[in-house]
Parts: C-alpha cells; structure tokens; sequence
C-alpha cells in the first residue's frame, strides 16, 4: 500500500525531469545556431594608417569602409581631434570619409574614427579605429 502523496511526489518528479531535458535540448539548439553577428567578415576601416601633413600645405586622405553586410549609416571622429585646419566629411552612398584641408598647426593629432551599419543588434555593425596624423613645419 502507498503512503498518501506518494504518487504526487513520483508525478512531480517525473516532471520535473522531463523540464530539464526540454531545457536542455533547448540550450543545445541554441548554442549550434549561428547568429548574424558570428557569420560573415568585420567592419575594417582601409587604409589602417594616415599619412603625414604638412603646415599649409594641402591635405587630402580618404578613409573607406569594407566588410559591411548593410548599407553604412555614419562614420565620425568618436574621440580626439584631427589637426587644426582639417574637416572630416562622410559620403553615406561610398562608405568614405575624406580628411582634407590646409593643417595650420604642427604635432600630432590623435583620434578615433568609428562606423555604424544600420541593422538590428543582430545585423548592425560597429567598429572603432584609431589614427593619428604627424604635422610637420614646413
């Protein structure tokens, strides 16, 4: 004869393993799932190096983004400042970004330039490189 709550105990047990196998299939399932964000190549800003400038004389570098999956929605200087003298202008439909102007004082700009891709927090992209720009006098 079974004690009373016997069988409740065996049916809650019963459950109980039963969750923790459909948990388990789960987690499984999802780890060996690729996402958008582990598949394809990284956002990378060409070329990796500016070259050197020069006190008033004309400037001119251009910077292009590859390896995006979505179309670019911004690129800006995201920390320091370029030389004095210099703009940064961003063309959305090229993926570029062209540094330009007369520099107007020497030494060494140090600064970031960061990317954006439109795109969910699955497919968007972001990338952040660093450069620096050696003004010499003339």
């Amino acid at each position: 004869m079974h004690r009373p709550g016997t069988r409740l105990l065996l049916n809650l047990a019963a459950i109980t393993v039963v969750a923790i196998l459909v948990a388990a299939l789960f987690a499984a399932r999802r780890t060996s799932t690729p996402t958008a964000t582990s598949s394809g190549s990284a956002l990378v800003l060409v070329p990796a190096r500016l070259p050197s400038a020069a006190v008033d004389v004309a400037y001119r570098a251009q910077l292009t983004l590859t390896g995006n999956r979505t179309p670019v929605e911004t690129m800006w200087v995201s920390e320091g400042r370029l030389p004095a003298g210099l703009t940064f202008h961003f063309e959305s439909r090229t993926a570029t970004v062209t540094i330009a102007g007369i520099p107007t004082k020497a030494g060494k700009a140090s600064f970031s330039i960061s990317a954006t891709c439109l795109g969910t927090q699955q497919t968007g992209q972001h990338v952040e490189q660093a450069y620096a720009v050696t003004v010499a006098t003339r």
